[in-house]
């Protein structure tokens, strides 16, 4: 996941989608709307996209 406004000075969105494309291993990119830490706020919309998107993304991979 890739927090698209991500204040962290390492982080940027370019960067990060450039380790994306390293990984060799089942993955998917989403990005989420907000910073760094958006998705720790529970009951919040990144939180749960984040949430599903993990749970999916499992299955997928690992099956149900």
């Amino acid at each position: 996941m890739i927090a698209t406004d991500d204040q962290q000075p390492v982080c940027e969105l370019l960067t990060n989608r450039r380790c994306f494309d390293l990984i060799n291993a089942p993955k998917q990119l989403i990005e989420i709307t907000g910073g760094h830490f958006g998705l720790a706020y529970r009951d919040t919309e990144p939180y749960r996209l984040a949430t599903s998107a993990t749970i999916k993304f499992l299955h997928s991979v690992f099956g149900s």
